[in-house]
């Protein structure tokens, strides 16, 4: 009934309508906005963490055509959730925003889908490490009890030190330190973040986290340079929510605004993309290699 009222108010709103049919037209609007008013009531404390905490002034910027675009939106989420479609349960800002500057409704449901799967899995992994933990201390408990021996392990009596995630953390941190020093450049070219979309921007930091994160736990690992990688890249800016400290003095990673010809010299740069007419046939320790697109 929604998607009907809604069609026949937008074909009265761009057709010539006689006096005769104002009184339809009443009608339909307020048909519609009773029918609106009646399921957001319904669904108020259903998704109340969806819609009570939504920042309208940072979302829209003050703009009413976007509230209103806005509003319809959350409506249109609605509808599908209560069709049994996939519909994360928390919308952060950032959220709202991407969702409301995409181009379509089938847009709209892929990116959902895509939250909502993240957040099953999510659900899924807390509760798997929350059954691990009951079965560590029942089998613990059933140890003590059957034995009255000592239990040896984590938790119990080791003659080991446990090793902390600080505590590696510090020491692969460290080994990127020595590598600024001695060992060979890797650059990343950061500078193609017009040519990505929104998905791809985000799949584009995830993937150089990954990259950050095995060159640091290799014996030797390259000393990276992030370059084009100014403080307003999206790139960045999304690579920098799961590094929030990558910006500190003494994190070791080179980030800066520069391009990479400012700041090696020319005759030893390679560039490496999937697009290029060469292929790279010997590795050299002296050269630099560029990461592209």
């Amino acid at each position: 009934m929604l998607r009907y009222l809604k069609t026949i108010r937008t074909l009265m709103r761009h057709t010539q309508i006689p006096k005769q049919s104002e009184f339809n037209k009443i009608c339909v609007n307020r048909a519609l906005s009773a029918y609106e008013q009646k399921h957001f009531c319904s669904t108020k404390s259903e998704n109340d963490n969806i819609y009570s905490n939504v920042d309208y002034e940072a979302i829209t910027k003050g703009d009413s055509e976007l509230l209103q675009k806005l509003k319809v939106l959350m409506l249109e989420m609605e509808v599908l959730r209560q069709e049994g479609g996939r519909v994360p349960e928390n919308m952060s800002t950032e959220r709202w925003c991407e969702i409301l500057h995409t181009k379509s409704k089938s847009q709209r449901i892929k990116q959902l889908g895509f939250w909502w799967i993240n957040e099953k899995k999510k659900e899924r992994d807390k509760e798997k490490r929350e059954l691990k933990r009951l079965a560590r201390e029942e089998s613990k408990k059933h140890f003590t009890k059957d034995s009255g021996h000592i239990f040896y392990g984590f938790g119990g009596s080791t003659i080991f030190q446990r090793m902390y995630d600080t505590t590696m953390d510090r020491w692969k941190n460290w080994k990127l330190m020595e590598a600024m020093m001695f060992s060979q450049s890797l650059v990343i070219d950061c500078g193609y973040e017009d040519c990505m979309n929104n998905a791809e921007l985000s799949n584009c930091a995830k993937q150089l986290l990954i990259l950050f994160a095995q060159n640091r736990s290799h014996r030797e690992p390259f000393n990276l340079y992030f370059c084009n990688a100014s403080r307003d890249n999206k790139l960045i800016m999304k690579l920098e929510k799961s590094l929030p400290t990558m910006h500190n003095p003494d994190f070791p990673m080179n980030i800066t605004e520069k391009t990479y010809t400012e700041i090696f010299p020319r005759e030893k740069l390679v560039y490496l993309t999937p697009h290029c007419r060469e292929e790279l046939k010997v590795y050299s320790e002296d050269d630099i290699y560029i990461i592209g697109m």
